[in-house]
């Protein structure tokens, strides 16, 4: 109570605007004097499991980089936990460690059960390109089928921004959708000469003329929750290609959708050259956060070169930047890994330098940086995610309680942060108080050089 008073007091005292400066929206930020009762508590993060802690080095586990260009993001994050009715949009692009599903999934949980849940967010049909889906989903269909991937070879066009292409060969293609989340509109994402969808008449609100549609997207609102529903279309001249890329699934709700797109094998140049998405593809989900999590697979070759990989990740990021001006972003390095000569597994040397050069990627653009190669414990660090089964047996993929500690880690990075942006409106004793909670949000009595590497 003390602090929600406190909170009350200097908001009533500073209605009006308050001027951020957050690079990520390249402007002023908007004004949160508006809400006269704000949430102004910290988000204190634990660990679910205290034993992992020791692995990793929580000291170095923070946001670097330019962390102001996060705080329009921080503010509409604010805005959330304030009761503002709005959807704050997270866009996680990666690779094969994304596209799992397990370390987004509780990046979801987490940002979904302190700022609100806003639904599901996107789906791809990865299974139907032949490839492996998240579990909380599944996109189905009894139609003859082709495919194509963000590294597939001869692509004759860019696969839109998620990286998968289906396309359904009927005149009337169909396709079923479920979901371990009810959702209560849908947006299709799909080729500019794609039929329109249909939704069940018994599911219609009788009007699909919504805003926001583009030739590229299109969202069909439904007249409850649904768990499952199929989509039906019916091929006419002109709009002759049912090529979908990807879906959106909301509730209706204010808080967080947090969308995922990732493809196994993936690196910046197939994103860059296969895709839309530095163009500006992805501004149907309107992202007030990017997260960009490649390099794994730029430097598990033997013919990595520095400078050739800064040329080809910076050319992507500052792209990206320019054609998302609303857009916070986010680098992350990827962790230690091995490769497998023969029968044995020796470190891949190259991710150290990989780390390095995101780095100074975001040191010398002014993006925010999460350097995930430090915090999992650096040099050695595979060896004893190994040993605690955090990590597979081929020493590059995490196990699934190894993506959900990375994603309970990027989590808390990301809070300490936020928790660091609040204190900038409280009083000195609240603000005191606030940076002890955030301080003791891993688990209060590890110390970064308690680390276990044995």
């Amino acid at each position: 109570m003390r602090k929600r008073f406190f909170a009350y007091m200097i908001l009533l005292g500073f209605v009006g605007w308050i001027g951020i400066s957050a690079k990520a929206s390249h402007e002023e930020s908007g004004s949160i004097g508006e809400f006269l009762t704000p949430n102004l508590d910290s988000v204190r993060h634990v660990y679910p499991q205290e034993s992992y802690v020791n692995v990793i080095d929580t000291a170095a586990n923070i946001i670097k980089g330019d962390t102001a260009s996060l705080d329009g993001f921080m503010e509409k994050l604010l805005r959330l936990r304030s009761g503002a009715d709005e959807v704050v949009s997270i866009v996680h692009l990666g690779d094969s460690h994304v596209q799992g599903g397990f370390w987004d999934a509780r990046l979801r949980e987490l940002f979904q059960c302190d700022f609100g849940n806003a639904g599901r967010g996107l789906i791809t049909p990865y299974k139907l390109a032949g490839g492996n889906e998240p579990r909380d989903y599944a996109i189905t269909t009894k139609d003859k089928l082709t495919s194509g991937k963000v590294t597939s070879r001869g692509l004759v066009e860019k696969l839109g921004f998620t990286g998968v292409a289906v396309g359904i060969e009927e005149m009337k293609p169909t396709l079923s959708i479920w979901s371990k989340a009810p959702f209560s509109s849908i947006t299709i994402f799909h080729h500019a000469k794609a039929p329109f969808f249909n939704v069940p008449d018994s599911l219609s609100i009788g009007s699909y003329c919504t805003m926001g549609n583009t030739d590229r997207s299109t969202r069909i609102d439904i007249n409850r929750d649904v768990e499952n529903l199929t989509l039906v279309g019916e091929l006419t001249d002109g709009y002759n290609n049912p090529t979908v890329y990807g879906f959106s699934l909301e509730n209706g709700q204010p808080g967080v959708l947090f969308h995922a797109i990732g493809v196994n094998s993936a690196a910046f140049e197939h994103f860059e050259r296969n895709t839309d998405f530095a163009e500006g593809g992805a501004a149907a989900l309107s992202p007030d956060l990017i997260i960009i999590s490649l390099g794994t697979n730029n430097c598990f070759g033997g013919n990595y070169r520095s400078d050739s990989f800064r040329e080809v990740a910076e050319g992507f990021v500052r792209k990206v930047y320019e054609n998302y001006p609303e857009s916070a972003i986010l680098l992350t390095t990827p962790m230690e890994g091995c490769r497998r000569i023969r029968r044995t597994y020796s470190v891949n040397k190259n991710v150290s330098d990989v780390a390095e050069v995101l780095g100074a990627i975001a040191n010398d653009n002014g993006f925010a940086v999460w350097d995930f190669y430090t915090a999992a414990g650096g040099n050695n660090s595979s060896r004893v995610w190994y040993s605690r089964r955090l990590m597979q047996s081929d020493r590059l993929h995490l196990t699934e309680e190894g993506y959900t500690l990375q994603g309970d880690m990027l989590y808390d990075a990301l809070m300490r942060y936020y928790n660091s942006y609040i204190n900038r409106f409280l009083p000195a004793a609240d603000a005191q108080e606030t940076r002890e909670v955030a301080d003791t949000s891993a688990v209060e009595s590890v110390e970064s050089g308690n680390r276990d590497n044995n």
